[in-house]
């Protein structure tokens, strides 16, 4: 989505806004209607940038509009918005909700859940009925993610054949585990980073620029040999310095790491070379949802 840092309306940040303020609506909007829906809950647009948005996404075949004396009306036309344009779409939306929401009331624990909409003047046994609604939540979530990597560990297991030994196997099961509760866990961000640091540039290193975070990029000593106690320090001191941690509780989670690196490196070695990437891609991807998915329910 395009944006614009003096707090003006870009052309293309407008037309997706729009599209998301004319998707939710239950038919057709007045030239009026998105006008003022615009000044209630966005910043207000000037009338010469929502005419052109609004003619540009006729012009794109994104709108349709028709005339009744002075007033023009709007709709979403097909064929629907692309993959690509449904995602700016949504979030444009789930924005446009959140800040409508807000103007009510803000009912939030940052360690788990907000809730928008809930005016202060409701009662206190409200507030924490929708808490309590909130919590359950979010542990279903976890609970369905947590039970999908279970299935994803036992099927990357099922394929190294007889490769491993029976507590190979097991170390490995227990190595996702570990990851996979860690990412559940208010420390996930320490163990899952931990892992991908070990793991990336042993398996994978022609697809570290597509993937990679930065602080992958910055950690230290990554090109040198690992048994070097002085960069083995540094490296404590940089994970710590961007957890929050201390740094001999980054030392023993590096330990624990450690081991179960070894066992998932082993689980990886034993597969087939053409799973090997794509095996890893999804226990990344797995981690890196159980760490920070965020979901927006109307």
């Amino acid at each position: 989505m395009d944006s614009n840092s003096s707090g003006k309306w870009t052309i293309g940040e407008a037309s997706t806004t729009i599209m998301a303020v004319v998707l939710r609506a239950p038919g057709e909007m007045r030239y009026t209607d998105i006008q003022n829906e615009f000044d209630r809950v966005h910043r207000p647009m000037s009338p010469r940038t929502l005419s052109r948005a609004l003619d540009s996404l006729v012009s794109h075949n994104r709108l349709s509009r028709r005339s009744t004396g002075k007033q023009r009306w709007y709709s979403i036309t097909e064929p629907q918005p692309t993959r690509e344009e449904l995602i700016d779409i949504t979030i444009a939306s789930d924005i446009l909700a959140i800040q409508s929401a807000s103007a009510v009331g803000v009912l939030g624990r940052l360690d788990f859940a907000t809730i928008y909409g809930v005016d202060k003047r409701l009662s206190r046994r409200l507030d924490l009925a929708l808490l309590k609604e909130a919590r359950r939540f979010q542990e279903a979530l976890d609970e369905i993610l947590f039970e999908e990597m279970e299935r994803v560990a036992q099927s990357l297991i099922l394929k190294t054949g007889e490769k491993l030994n029976k507590k190979e196997k097991a170390d490995a099961r227990r190595a996702i585990d570990y990851f996979a509760s860690g990412a559940l866990e208010v420390g996930s961000w320490l163990k899952s980073t931990i892992w991908e640091s070990q793991m990336v540039e042993k398996y994978f290193p022609t697809s570290i620029e597509t993937w990679a975070t930065n602080w992958v990029n910055k950690f230290p000593g990554k090109d040198k040999g690992e048994d070097d106690p002085a960069i083995r320090r540094k490296q404590v001191e940089y994970i710590a310095q961007l957890t929050g941690y201390s740094t001999d509780m980054v030392a023993k989670e590096i330990n624990q790491s450690n081991k179960h690196a070894v066992a998932l490196g082993r689980l990886l070695d034993a597969l087939p070379e053409k799973d090997r990437e794509k095996a890893f891609q999804q226990l990344s991807a797995m981690l890196y949802l159980m760490a920070n998915w965020c979901a927006v329910v109307h």
